[in-house]
């Protein structure tokens, strides 16, 4: 009885529910002639790119018109992708990327570019976050520390060490959506005509620019930049309200891509068949890689005591450069020998890692599909992944698990951790996976 109640709730709820989309198309293109311009227009025609939207999609009924334009979107939905990358495998975008990954024991170091904030416009911030460029360096980490260019001890001759990849990603956030019931689109309507006129009075008031007084004209871009600047402004103020207040019922984000990694430096693997003394052989490995992936997240502020709730959902297809020591994930033994220095003197050689057995050449495709949710305002939830691997190397991986996202006093992922049990390589786990993003700290 108690579940039908909560369906038929949920049912009603999207009912009388209104869902604003972001488009392509922004602001208003109207640039005011003077500082009196914007003081006389910036809230009118504010108002004007609402409704605008509306008569685009023929909203004519009052219950079902758009209170929300593509300013505020871009705020709320900037703010909010903001705020998920930092747990988010697949999107980041802070300026600087710097990350460890525990599990693979590489050191990740780079920078996310923002296409669309490339170009020289004077209302990119109120433009949608649609296509990250990232550009990274990874490298192997041991004991704390990436070694780069170093000694080798066989040959005294200084080299660059094995596993350097040049990573590249692209990655484009769609256009997302926000779900605000019919209630919540009067309470906002309400603050924007009784409060936002006083706020935008009390800004002009303080605002050093409308003080000085100017005999010449001022110049166009000066006034534009003015412009734009008064209706971020408005935005940030009413996406502050609706947050404050959350009057809004859920919202989704989407965004897809691909990764490349792209092979530097070889790495040489030492293969022997058996653990007999002798010498050994060498094999050269490129460690090279292409994914492609879709990643959909939806967002519930209140759902009944769960409180703030994420479901995250996410599938890729990848194919890789794989070998069998890495697909069986074998481990290598420690090889040295005697050396005679001279007739009465012998000593140890450096040591070696070699693998035993056949060495094989594989290249792998895999198809992956993961599930996360963390509830109790995003700290705590549970997660699950399947992985198919196809080819020789054809291993069914799968992992349940229960991820905890410790926040900042601004509610930002600092430190991301989770409890897994799972099964690699027919091999059952249980054990901790962190994951640590020093990002939003490198200037």
């Amino acid at each position: 009885m108690k579940t039908s109640k909560l369906i038929l709730t949920i049912s009603c709820l999207f009912f009388y529910t209104f869902c604003f989309s972001q488009k392509e198309k922004y602001v208003s293109l109207f640039k005011p002639q003077s500082r009196q311009g914007i003081k006389d227009s910036v809230l009118f025609y504010y108002k004007a790119d609402i409704d605008i939207l509306n008569i685009d999609f023929d909203k004519t009924k009052k219950e079902d018109k758009w209170v929300l334009n593509n300013g505020m979107l871009s705020q709320f939905f900037n703010n909010e992708i903001s705020s998920f990358a930092a747990s988010m495998k697949d999107l980041s975008l802070e300026p600087n990327i710097v990350s460890v990954n525990s599990e693979n024991k590489t050191i990740t170091i780079g920078k996310n570019i923002l296409l669309q904030n490339n170009k020289d416009r004077l209302d990119k911030d109120l433009r949608k976050i649609s296509n990250v460029l990232s550009v990274s360096v990874s490298s192997s980490i041991d004991k704390n520390f990436s070694k780069i260019y170093s000694k080798n001890n066989k040959t005294n001759e200084y080299d660059f060490a094995s596993e350097i990849n040049l990573n590249l990603k692209f990655t484009h956030i769609g256009n997302n959506s926000i779900w605000v019931t019919s209630n919540s689109s009067e309470k906002i309507t309400d603050f924007r005509d009784k409060k936002i006129s006083s706020y935008l009075n009390e800004e002009f008031k303080n605002d050093k620019d409308f003080k000085i007084k100017i005999e010449e004209k001022d110049s166009v871009s000066f006034i534009t930049k003015k412009y734009y600047e008064y209706y971020k402004k408005i935005s940030e103020k009413e996406v502050k309200n609706i947050k404050d207040n959350t009057l809004f019922s859920s919202y989704s984000l989407h965004w897809y891509g691909f990764n490349l990694g792209i092979p530097l430096t070889k790495k040489v693997i030492n293969v022997k068949s058996t653990k007999t003394v002798g010498t050994f052989d060498s094999e050269e490995f490129y460690s090279w890689k292409a994914e492609a992936f879709f990643n959909y997240l939806y967002n519930v502020p209140k759902l009944k005591w769960l409180k703030g709730s994420t479901f995250n959902f996410r599938v890729s297809g990848s194919i890789f450069n794989n070998n069998n020591f890495i697909a069986d994930n074998a481990n290598a033994v420690t090889f040295q020998s005697i050396i005679d220095q001279n007739t009465i003197q012998q000593v140890l050689s450096p040591a070696d890692l070699v693998f035993i057995g056949e060495y094989k050449r594989l290249t792998t495709t895999a198809l992956k599909a993961e599930g996360s949710s963390l509830f109790f305002e995003n700290t705590i939830g549970i997660s699950a992944a399947l992985e198919k691997n196809l080819g020789d190397y054809d291993a069914l991986n799968w992992k349940l698990g229960v991820p905890v996202s410790l926040k900042d006093k601004d509610k930002k992922p600092t430190l991301n951790f989770e409890l897994q049990w799972r099964e690699v390589n027919r091999q059952h786990m249980v054990g901790i996976s962190a994951g640590y993003i020093f990002g939003k700290f490198v200037r």
